[in-house]
């Protein structure tokens, strides 16, 4: 998301001093360059003082002395949080554009189902069950089948807390499902948020319930069942996870892994890995720690 001078003094009423504006809006672990993000505390001006891509930040008096960088721009404000989201959800909201939903005519679509009027793409040969909801913004590739209850392109709750109040932050993303892909009754899968889609590949199949967070990517022929998913996290290809199993935010699982049932993932899977527990931890080692405590089983 590009961001002009004019737009931010429009959003904020702040002067940036940077006459070309910045190529994008982003986190200060941001890998594209140009980019204007914000620092509220002291803590975190040496990551973006490590980081080339950050051009600018939002900043508090208080910190703004403390930036040893020259070539950062400074934006100087009381509330840096609160400026960096409004700024972010007016420039969403701005290059927000309607398209009309299209829909193959060989697509079957329950008469109970809800498909958003603007900005869907259904593909050939996609079944849509009784209730289920496509909200705006998800694109359906050929073959997929949506089942009963399913809401997808949901808005999670990205809630910015800041001085002048708690911010719900714009979701501008998509949920882009490619071919093949079967999707369980009652799921809910969020769209994007930010520079992320949400992405499911083709052939993967997510069981009933399973509920996958914004940003999230799925890989191809993947067996998600029953689980959750948090978002901006990366599964990779032939990823197995089973029921209630949860993988944590920004969490990235190799191709061929699998997860145990109710397992708790709070750090990477390596490829072909298998990790099981609360949190989780390698089967074998996980297996072999429960034999020594309670005998073999």
């Amino acid at each position: 998301m590009t961001v002009s001078c004019e737009e931010i003094f429009e959003a904020t009423g702040l002067t940036a001093g940077r006459e070309s504006g910045f190529s994008a809006l982003g986190m200060l672990d941001s890998s594209i360059d140009g980019t204007l993000s914000f620092a509220e505390q002291e803590k975190f001006l040496r990551q973006a003082e490590k980081n080339q891509c950050i051009a600018g930040i939002f900043i508090t008096p208080d910190v703004a002395p403390k930036v040893r960088r020259s070539d950062i721009n400074l934006i100087v404000c009381e509330d840096a949080r609160y400026s960096f989201y409004t700024l972010y959800n007016y420039c969403a909201a701005k290059r927000y554009r309607k398209t009309a939903s299209v829909v193959h005519h060989t697509a079957e679509i329950h008469p109970s189902a809800y498909v958003a009027e603007n900005n869907v793409q259904i593909g050939a040969s996609t079944r849509v069950e009784a209730g289920a909801i496509i909200l705006p913004d998800v694109v359906i590739k050929n073959d997929c089948l949506i089942g009963p209850g399913a809401v997808l392109g949901c808005d999670d709750a990205e809630i910015k807390t800041t001085s002048k109040g708690n911010i719900r932050v714009i979701h501008d993303g998509r949920l882009l499902i490619g071919k093949r892909v079967d999707i369980g009754a009652n799921c809910t899968i969020d769209k994007g948020f930010s520079y992320r889609d949400t992405v499911i590949g083709d052939d993967t199949k997510v069981a009933t319930t399973t509920t996958i967070g914004h940003g999230a990517h799925i890989g191809q022929n993947c067996r998600l069942l029953c689980c959750t998913i948090l978002g901006s996290s990366a599964i990779g290809n032939n990823v197995r996870i089973n029921p209630r199993a949860v993988v944590s935010n920004q969490v990235t699982v190799g191709d061929d892994a699998v997860i145990s049932l109710g397992a708790v993932v709070v750090r990477p899977v390596p490829e072909g890995g298998h990790v099981t527990g609360n949190f989780a931890v390698d089967h074998t080692q996980f297996i072999y720690e429960m034999a020594k405590t309670y005998g073999r089983f």
